[in-house]
């Protein structure tokens, strides 16, 4: 499989798009719950728009954003 360069972005967008989704529902409100909902939404179609790589980033890179932003200080 090679590597596009294009696709890796569209998934990077889509990664930090749903982190921020994800972060932004962490806030106690009646939107959190449609935030949460919609979470998911940019890896979707980014998988369904792009491709599997574009996906798979979004995936891995909205896991390091949480894990460096919601991680406890030491």
């Amino acid at each position: 499989m090679t590597l596009n360069v294009n696709s890796v972005l569209i998934g990077l967008l889509a990664g930090v798009a749903s982190a921020i989704l994800l972060l932004a529902s962490g806030q106690p409100s009646m939107l959190s719950i449609f935030l949460f909902a919609a979470a998911a939404l940019p890896i979707f179609i980014a998988g369904l728009g792009w491709s599997n790589q574009a996906s798979i980033t979004a995936v891995i890179s909205a896991f390091i954003i949480l894990a460096v932003v919601a991680s406890p200080q030491a």
